[in-house]
């Protein structure tokens, strides 16, 4: 396939023509007029099949039918009069695409389905994923996390203020978890409590290597030996680990 080919076989899928389709304009464009027989014969596709998708091509602007001969003889219009056609489908759809831009709003405020399509990111680094997620926050009321505090040395200090400095502008209540942490590192974190920050202390017999933050629609989890981070977007999920974090958070101290 040479690239004048590639081209119009790359306007075919765009005005979206199947795979038959594409077959049988092929071999109409490459005749100088063919029958349904022939067209039937060198594409394995069945007559009743070829003339569906023929009717399919001649909606499209893209084939005709002569109709001055004793058998149907179908040809393909000029190059040029397809190019028309994509110019004009063009033109209908950024006009399409620009009256949805204008109705998005007004779209919105008929959606009854809230539950968010799971989406999922994996971040290199601790600082990079959850900052991500930190710069997100939009209509968030309260951020909630757990993690070791012998990991405190992981968390980029620069990153942490942005981070305090967004949820205290925003009025965010802050709450966290902070796993085995020693009576030094208690003292730093209850020095810096306040109206929006809250913390709490628990022990686990287990290691605890990861920091996992509950947003209001997503979580992110990050594993500080391995340096990643996971971004879920998932409603219900978020709930569940609410609800998880709410129950930890009424044991600890």
């Amino acid at each position: 396939m040479n690239q004048g080919e590639k081209s119009l076989n790359d306007i075919l899928k765009f005005i979206g023509c199947s795979d038959e389709e594409k077959s049988i304009f092929w071999k109409i464009f490459k005749s100088e007029g063919i029958k349904v027989s022939e067209i039937a014969k060198s594409t394995k596709i069945s007559r009743v099949r070829c003339y569906y998708y023929i009717g399919l091509l001649e909606e499209k602007g893209l084939v005709y039918t002569d109709l001055g001969t004793k058998v149907n003889v179908y040809h393909s219009y000029p190059v040029e009069d397809i190019v028309k056609i994509v110019e004009y489908k063009s033109n209908d759809y950024l006009n399409l695409i620009n009256k949805l831009k204008d109705s998005k709003s007004l779209l919105e405020t008929l959606r009854t389905d809230t539950f968010l399509q799971t989406r999922v990111k994996i971040h290199p680094s601790h600082s990079g994923g959850v900052m991500n997620a930190f710069r997100e926050f939009k209509n968030e009321f309260e951020f909630c996390s757990i993690y070791n505090a012998n990991y405190l040395n992981k968390i980029n200090s620069s990153m942490y203020n942005e981070f305090v400095n967004h949820a205290s502008q925003k009025r965010i209540k802050l709450r966290e978890l902070i796993v085995n942490a020693d009576d030094s590192i208690r003292e730093q974190f209850l020095a810096n409590k306040n109206s929006f920050y809250e913390v709490k202390f628990i022990e686990f017999d287990e290691a605890f290597f990861s920091h996992i933050a509950i947003f209001k629609d997503k979580i992110t989890i990050t594993s500080f030996n391995a340096d990643y981070t996971i971004e879920i977007t998932d409603l219900e999920m978020t709930k569940s680990l609410q609800s998880l974090f709410n129950f930890l958070w009424g044991i600890s101290k």
